[in-house]
């Protein structure tokens, strides 16, 4: 009797993971980001032959080429499709997947932290009986193939969004997975109140006090006292900004002011708010002004 092959363990947070998948290098990883609780490897491929393997995170696959059709089978299931762009694969962690494609191939992984989506579950509905559907690629999917792609033009711009932009969209991507692919889908509220006065206030003086430093997502959401996603929701219809967003501005009015009245660098300016490097800097008060830094300066 002959004695069936354990799956490979493909894990997109370490380096080459998707690489002992598919025996070529992606083009695009976020090994080196930094990012605490979502994945990214991106493929580019002549045809595609998938081993039977599982992810210790939820992985969904999404499709960016041209349609292909595409062989898959999930935990021993068979099903032929046709991979377009957009289209969506859920393959929960643990589920054993494996597929043929003859086709090139352009596609991205991303993976979600088991541990984050249950911490997202538990402020939505009951974690204990809550799980993540797995999903042939006969769908598509519009938000998760924008989100998709905002991470990869991230990845390709070195990060100039911060951890705060990557919290945001990973809040999304997971509560959206949780609203249209689990068995226990949760309803979410719509608020039409913004934050009380008082606690927006406090959230501000937060920001400002550390505009120098990173500020996560959970850090703010902590202040105010609700979860991630609600936060995002009524801190822009308390300010008509995205945290996110708003964070940005304060920076570029605080580096105008420190371009206008003191003498350092620009490059310190950059490090002073919250910057990475002066190269983002300028991109970002270009995006916002109009301007270099060096031109502002010299104008005021």
């Amino acid at each position: 009797m002959t004695q069936k092959l354990k799956p490979l363990i493909i894990d997109l947070r370490q380096e080459g993971g998707s690489e002992k998948l598919l025996s070529q290098q992606p083009l695009l990883t976020s090994h080196q980001a930094g990012w605490d609780n979502i994945h990214l490897v991106y493929h580019h491929l002549p045809y595609a032959e998938v081993p039977e393997s599982c992810h210790p995170t939820h992985t969904i696959a999404l499709g960016l080429g041209a349609t292909v059709k595409r062989e898959r089978w999930v935990d021993d299931c068979y099903h032929s499709e046709m991979l377009h762009r957009g289209s969506v694969a859920i393959l929960p962690a643990g589920v054993t997947h494996r597929a043929n494609v003859r086709q090139p191939l352009e596609f991205m992984l991303v993976g979600i932290e088991p541990k984050f989506f249950t911490k997202v579950a538990q402020e939505w509905c009951n974690p204990d009986c809550t799980q993540l559907i797995p999903r042939f690629a006969d769908q598509q999917d519009p938000l998760l193939l924008q989100l998709g792609l905002t991470l990869k033009a991230e990845l390709e711009q070195g990060c100039p969004g911060g951890k705060l932009y990557i919290d945001s969209i990973t809040q999304l991507f997971t509560v959206h997975l949780l609203k249209t692919y689990s068995n226990n889908r949760p309803l979410i509220k719509s608020y039409s109140n913004p934050l009380p006065n008082k606690t927006l206030q406090s959230v501000i003086d937060y920001i400002q006090a550390n505009l120098d430093r990173e500020i996560t997502l959970t850090e703010l959401a902590q202040i105010a006292r609700v979860n991630h996603y609600y936060f995002c929701t009524l801190f822009k219809k308390s300010t008509g900004l995205s945290p996110h967003r708003y964070i940005l501005q304060q920076r570029i009015e605080r580096a105008k002011k420190l371009l206008k009245y003191s003498q350092n660098t620009i490059i310190d300016i950059a490090f002073q708010c919250g910057f990475a490097n002066q190269s983002h800097f300028t991109k970002r008060f270009h995006e916002l002004t109009g301007l270099t830094p060096k031109v502002y300066r010299n104008q005021v």
